[in-house]
């Protein structure tokens, strides 16, 4: 009798054990970056909450990620995994294979392209079972939202940032997480096991390889120390069997004013006077090596001729490795100190026409090296 009314219980909520399908990958522990991962927990005062995690492996041998916590009474810990930037249009459900230690809930959310945090609760036992969550079962987080969150707007899956998984029973426990599918998401056949990703729509800005640059400027608080300069060079052997073998080289000083240096450019792929029209895209991908937690920023410029208006992503942190910087166009803010500031509000992506990197004051000295540059 106890089986049958937790069953029933799940289909009233409308979460389902055994999936009908599964779809596209949005977390897979196989070749997970583990340096995407991060916990959080409220530690203040005299709460002793904690939470770890790690890569594991089951008793299949399948990856895992297996999350160990100790959750004070009315407090609140748990682990995200960030830097996704994936597109879920189209999908039905969240599907997520997971078991504890024991009886437990454990909440799931994630943020829209809205930065809206949706989120829903599941109860897990020390079974593997798989969850299909239906989005219309996923409601605002009443707990936490963030400034950027336009609360008042539907639910949309064009781009999801992170999600979050947090322990809700109090106590000691272990949780393990071995995948993440949404269903509904049609998948291509280039499936990189982190999302599928369509070619449509994407455009490359500049990659370099001409050995040109169209429109290079540069500036910098230089009654300050801030100097810059770059150069077009050519890799020695760091990506071996590839056809991308120049890159951008920045060499600079960030000076000890209130705002450090920078420099911009124009795709060296279509004419000098002419703008890009990236009208569809979501995400700027911007490839470089930056040193280890020197801050930095990437701005689009509108051609004058049409907006001119200037808009600035938040600020990104180097790794001191190659990386894929996932910028969302929807994040990025109009710049009130360069362009005009009289347009209309919009970030207008028919017709950008520069790019820029800015470096952040007072961060020394450095080099930074920087590949394709593409909306997606």
């Amino acid at each position: 009798m106890k089986k049958v009314l937790c069953f029933l219980a799940l289909v009233i909520t409308g979460i389902w054990i055994h999936p009908p399908a599964w779809g596209l990958t949005a977390i897979s522990l196989e070749n997970d970056d583990m340096s995407k991962w991060e916990s959080f927990a409220d530690n203040k005062g005299d709460k002793k909450t904690q939470i770890a995690f790690e890569k594991a492996s089951d008793e299949k041998g399948n990856s895992v990620l297996k999350v160990k916590y100790f959750l004070d009474k009315d407090s609140w810990c748990g682990t995200l995994r960030h830097s996704m930037v994936q597109r879920w249009i189209g999908g039905k459900s969240v599907l997520v294979n997971i078991r504890g230690t024991q009886d437990s809930m454990v909440r799931i959310s994630f943020f829209d392209a809205n930065h809206v945090s949706y989120v829903n609760e599941i109860q897990i036992s020390n079974e593997w079972k798989t969850f299909s969550i239906p989005f219309e079962k996923f409601k605002q987080n009443p707990y936490f939202q963030p400034a950027e969150a336009k609360k008042e707007k539907p639910l949309s899956l064009a781009t999801v940032f992170q999600m979050q998984f947090e322990p809700l029973t109090p106590g000691n426990g272990i949780f393990y997480i071995e995948r993440v599918e949404i269903n509904g998401v049609s998948v291509t056949k280039n499936d990189n096991g982190v999302g599928s990703k369509s070619t449509e729509g994407m455009k490359l800005f500049e990659n370099f390889e001409t050995n040109k640059l169209n429109n290079l400027y540069i500036y910098g608080d230089k009654q300050n120390g801030a100097v810059i300069n770059a150069s077009i060079k050519t890799r020695k052997g760091v990506l071996k069997n590839r056809k991308n073998e120049k890159y951008l080289d920045v060499v600079y000083i960030s000076g000890n004013g209130d705002y450090g240096c920078g420099l911009g450019f124009g795709s060296s792929l279509i004419e000098s006077a002419t703008a890009l029209n990236v009208k569809g895209t979501t995400v700027l991908q911007v490839v470089a090596k930056v040193p280890m937690g020197i801050k930095f920023r990437i701005s689009v410029n509108e051609q004058e001729s049409g907006d001119g208006e200037k808009w600035t992503s938040a600020w990104q942190y180097g790794t001191g490795n190659w990386k894929k910087y996932l910028l969302p166009l929807n994040a990025f803010t109009k710049n009130i100190y360069a362009g005009n500031q009289e347009g209309d509000e919009k970030l207008n992506l028919e017709n950008i026409i520069t790019v820029e990197m800015e470096i952040g004051a007072k961060q020394g000295n450095g080099e930074i090296m920087v590949d394709d540059i593409e909306f997606q």
